[in-house]
């Protein structure tokens, strides 16, 4: 099989996917929900089991804070990320092939081997295909056809750790 991809980098899609690494991904998500779910378990045990309203509803309202600030952080996170790294849209193609894939962006051309892709992450719009923990090649589905893509998928399953996502981005420019 040999799929070529030529596609432009653009500003809407990195954020996209910082945006996915930061929420679906990345192991932080279970520490904020976890002390979210704790402190509201605590202020609801103040509240009915000891009689302390008025503590209860503040660790109760810390709770819900902590669980509604972490979307605003990662929207932060994101915007410094894009901040300090100026995406320049320039064109890069993407060679998929039975042993490797290659990425060629503006003539830096990188060559993985199927054994060391961490995983594939398939959003409704993209495929990330990790190369390490903490960077993907960005796929964007358009640029395959239907068929391709059914195939693609198939052959994915085969080589590497895949699984796919709901996780809409922004419509493309």
């Amino acid at each position: 099989m040999k799929v070529v991809v030529s596609t432009n980098f653009s500003e809407s899609r990195a954020k996209t996917f910082f945006r996915f690494h930061l929420t679906k991904k990345s192991k932080s998500k279970y520490i904020y929900f976890g002390i979210g779910l704790f402190l509201i378990i605590l202020g609801m045990l103040f509240m009915f089991a000891f009689h302390k309203d008025t503590a209860g509803m503040i660790i109760l309202i810390a709770g819900f804070a902590v669980l509604i600030v972490r979307p605003i952080q990662i929207n932060s996170i994101v915007n410094k990320i894009m901040m300090k790294n100026k995406i320049s849209g320039g064109k890069y193609i993407i060679t998929i092939e039975d042993d490797f894939i290659t990425y060629d962006f503006e003539g830096n051309i990188r060559r993985y081997s199927w054994e060391n892709i961490e995983y594939v992450f398939e959003t409704d719009d993209c495929f990330y295909i990790y190369t390490n923990p903490n960077m993907a090649i960005i796929l964007p589905k358009f640029a395959v056809d239907t068929a391709k893509r059914k195939e693609l998928i198939e052959f994915f399953k085969a080589r590497v750790v895949y699984k796919k996502y709901r996780f809409k981005q922004k419509a493309e420019e």
